[in-house]
């Protein structure tokens, strides 16, 4: 029997029915800010690159820096060594940078790798902004850290701070996604980039410890459902372990290993008093010097010149305080909506500040600088962010309800709105410490080997002051080309001295911390020849010869005088007079300098051997060589006078001065 074919039931199926316009129109939109949220901050990163690359070989190296080259040049196991033994900071950043100087060792290399880390952190920013509070605040928070004139110098720098700064975002950013998500990926990224934030700066130490004390409150904020998930987890990698449990097992002893170690050595160095630093901050003024870093306001050591007697309401009721301001103001109108992410923030900026300063406090000496801290400013600056927000916010409510239904756009356009103005209008606010930073040449030891490599001779011997700076010069002169000796001053005064004597030409380069001892010596047995400025200080370049002959003003005899040279004499009155033999080995023509100055006009009149020589005027509002006269000098015994002349169109006012030398023209 033939089996009977049913036929197949056609059904009409149902049309779908076609999306509503508005869908259409929400998904072109939402595709339209995707594209234009990466244009924006495609163009932020873009304008942080060109920041911190523009002007990147301008300034000097400085003693951090070219210690930095020095010890990164090294094969990777004396890297390793000299770092822990000679140094203050672990070895991770040194490591990198050795094979970076492969090619070559110029400002720009060295410096190449702080760059790369600082536009990384500069996208990175954004990401956390983001995954506390939103895309707004993480592209605020993108800006103001791309135009930031403290984190666009130690981008610059070639020193650890920005390889510190990225490692700290990166920890903070995976582990509280980990926390979130609780993503066996995210543990271990979180784990790696803490150790290797140890292993960059021993602050980083403070970054698992903001994060325990964070995962303490998330455990006391849900205990329920977090006791039940790990008693999951403990009984299943305790009876039931996988190979890759025992790994993330034996990487989580690993990491504890690494941070107990680090944290006892950084103890270890607190005892012994090395870390103790007397360019630190001091207890009277921490907080006003830290967040002023922070802030738009003085910049490095301008901060120190610009003190006045108003104290801390002239100096700290600035930008910087606009920016604690907003960063609180951020903190208080996110602790209800994002309570997790504030009590995160608030623990990021203010428990390392707290600590340290209570350390510092207890132990009545500075443990830290500004930059130590340098890892603070991106939860702060994400903080300001938050506040911005919050005005722009409260803004577009107040502006809704004056023009309500006057507005074609919606409310979140007029936030963004506002949200970008309020941004420019900061910006705007950096300008000048970001102008005067990019001016500045800090301290100029390019300058001291241009103008040494210019002026020194073969066989001339060059000394340095202080010690530790010797190599800041080396950088920039080259003593064997020149064939030249460049010696520190780890001798007394009495072997410089015996040292000095030996040569026939001998420069003398004091940097701003010279010892006074050694600087009072200096200046009274050299003639200076240059100086190069910058404003972490001078360098003093000086130079004698054998020929050269010093008289100072313990050697000559005064008419006339207030008061005794001690040792500056002070001429106030005319006739006022000085007298002083010289010894003239070879008759030939020698210049009469004089090392003084005066405020408005000044007169001598020059007398040698009972003979009037003419007389001189001058202004000098400051300490300087002035030219009095260029005679010829038989050989022998020659009495010299200088006599102040005022009157008529002669000076009229008072010489002060400390020594005369002469020199063969």
């Amino acid at each position: 029997m033939r089996p009977v074919r049913h036929k197949k039931l056609e059904v009409e199926e149902p049309q779908k029915e076609a999306p509503p316009l508005g869908h259409k129109f929400s998904s072109s939109r939402d595709k339209l800010n995707r594209h234009f949220l990466f244009l924006l901050l495609f163009f932020i990163v873009i304008l942080g690159s060109a920041l911190r690359i523009y002007g990147l070989s301008y300034k000097s190296m400085w003693a951090d820096e070219v210690w930095s080259i020095e010890l990164s040049g090294k094969n990777i196991p004396e890297v390793i060594r000299d770092s822990f033994l000679r140094d203050r900071h672990p070895p991770l950043y040194y490591i990198m940078l050795h094979f970076f100087l492969y090619f070559g060792d110029s400002e720009f290399v060295a410096r190449l790798p702080s760059v790369i880390f600082g536009v990384l952190s500069i996208w990175l920013i954004y990401k956390v902004g983001r995954l506390f509070f939103g895309k707004r605040e993480g592209l605020i928070s993108a800006f103001l850290l791309s135009i930031s004139t403290m984190h666009i110098h130690y981008s610059q720098e070639a020193r650890m701070y920005s390889l510190f700064i990225l490692l700290a975002l990166f920890s903070l950013f995976l582990f509280y996604k980990a926390v979130k998500e609780n993503s066996r990926k995210l543990w271990i990224g979180f784990m790696l980039s803490t150790m290797l934030g140890i292993l960059s700066h021993y602050y980083m130490l403070f970054i698992p410890l903001i994060e325990g004390i964070f995962f303490v409150f998330m455990l006391i904020s849900n205990r329920s459902s977090f006791f039940m998930g790990m008693k999951k987890v403990i009984k299943r990698k305790l009876y039931y372990p996988t190979p890759r449990d025992k790994k993330e097992t034996l990487l989580f002893i690993l990491g504890l290993v690494v941070i107990s170690i680090f944290l006892k050595y950084v103890l270890d160095l607190l005892k012994t008093g090395i870390l103790f630093s007397p360019w630190g901050l001091k207890p009277s003024s921490f907080f006003e010097e830290l967040f002023s870093r922070f802030g738009a306001d003085d910049f490095g050591f301008l901060f120190f010149s610009l003190r006045m007697d108003a104290g801390f309401l002239y100096n700290f009721f600035k930008v910087s305080f606009l920016f604690l301001l907003t960063f609180l103001l951020g903190l208080v109108t996110s602790i209800i909506d994002y309570r997790e992410q504030s009590i995160l923030l608030l623990l990021w900026v203010f428990f390392p500040t707290i600590t340290v300063f209570v350390l510092t406090l207890s132990l009545g000496s500075s443990i830290t600088v500004p930059h130590y801290m340098i890892f603070i400013l991106p939860g702060y600056i994400i903080g300001v962010s938050k506040g911005i927000s919050s005005i722009a916010k409260g803004l577009s409510k107040c502006c809704y309800k004056i023009i309500h239904g006057l507005s074609p756009f919606p409310l979140s356009v007029s936030i963004s709105s506002i949200a970008l103005v309020i941004t420019l209008i900061f910006a705007g606010l950096s300008t000048i410490p970001l102008q005067e930073y990019y001016s500045d040449k800090r301290v100029d030891w390019r300058g001291a080997g241009e103008y040494l490599e210019a002026n020194s001779h073969p066989g001339d011997v060059i000394i340095v002051e202080p010690t530790y700076q010797q190599h800041c010069l080396l950088y920039y002169y080259d003593a064997y080309l020149k064939k030249t000796r460049v010696i520190s001053t780890e001798l007394s005064l009495v072997e410089i001295k015996d040292t000095c004597s030996k040569y026939d030409r001998v420069w003398f380069v004091l940097h701003y911390d010279a010892k006074d001892e050694i600087r009072n010596w200096v200046h009274h047995n050299f003639i200076e020849a240059n100086i190069f400025g910058g404003s972490w200080g001078l360098i003093f370049i000086f130079y004698r010869t054998n020929e050269l002959i010093f008289i100072s003003t313990k050697e000559m005899d005064f008419v006339g005088l207030d008061s005794p040279p001690e040792p500056v004499a002070e001429f106030w009155h005319n006739d006022d007079s000085a007298t002083f033999n010289v010894n003239i080995s070879k008759a030939a023509n020698y210049t009469m300098l004089i090392h003084a100055k005066s405020w408005i006009k000044s007169a001598l009149e020059l007398v040698i051997d009972g003979k009037s020589k003419g007389i001189v005027t001058f202004t000098a509002d400051d300490w300087s060589y002035i030219e009095l006269v260029t005679f010829y000098f038989d050989s022998g015994s020659h009495e010299i006078k200088l006599v102040n002349r005022e009157g008529g169109d002669l000076g009229d006012t008072n010489v002060v001065f400390d020594k005369v030398i002469i020199r063969p023209a």
